[in-house]
């Protein structure tokens, strides 16, 4: 059964990206595990690192990232398909077994708006679920789901912790690193309570 994990921290520059990315590629070379990362960080770093900025910038060009997913549902088109978003074979190591969804650094212009999409869409799409939506029949041929959310608790980072089994916050020691692990805890109980009445 695929086990999904959001790693999650409000302030950045505390290694969650990089968490993320040496995680995924542990899983994949070392126990032989079928990965995908899934990038909602508007920073894009962990997208670069694992396709680097050419392979990227394709991707956008197609209109196959997480920005497109979330734009498509706003305006209501259909350009955002999920299969051909998937993208596999990725990192240095070309590993075959760890795939990725990638991010853009347009999500910071559109995770504002996310909020309008029950009132354009006629109340059809629910803003938290549109990640959930679109990956759900895809999710089990991975092993495990990595999900490398913003440093916010805004819509795109609640569809990641919406569709999670998990959640990791990576921390360092300074006192700014773990102020918002409360925040985290009471939002994800919050979601896991909403999810349990509907």
């Amino acid at each position: 059964m695929t086990k999904i994990i959001s790693i999650i921290n409000l302030k950045g520059g505390v290694g969650k990206t990089t968490t993320t990315i040496q995680l995924a590629e542990c899983l994949a070379s070392e126990f032989s595990k079928k990965v995908l990362v899934i990038d909602l960080d508007p920073q894009t770093n962990a997208t670069i690192a694992l396709i680097g900025e050419d392979k990227w910038q394709e991707v956008s060009n197609l209109k196959q990232t997480l920005f497109h997913l979330f734009h498509d549902k706003l305006e209501q088109k259909s350009n955002f398909r999920i299969r051909e978003a998937l993208l596999s074979n990725v990192s240095n190591l070309k590993l075959q077994s760890l795939s990725l969804l990638a991010s853009s650094i347009d999500l910071i212009d559109i995770q504002d708006h996310i909020t309008d999409l029950p009132k354009k869409t006629g109340y059809a799409v629910n803003p938290m679920e549109v990640l959930k939506t679109a990956i759900y029949g895809e999710l089990e041929q991975f092993d495990y789901v990595l999900i490398d959310c913003p440093p916010n608790l805004g819509f795109i980072t609640r569809n990641g912790i919406e569709i999670s089994d998990y959640y990791l916050i990576p921390t360092i020691p300074d006192i700014l690193s773990t102020y918002g692990i409360p925040q985290i805890i009471k939002k994800n109980s919050e979601l896991q309570t909403r999810a349990s009445t509907t």
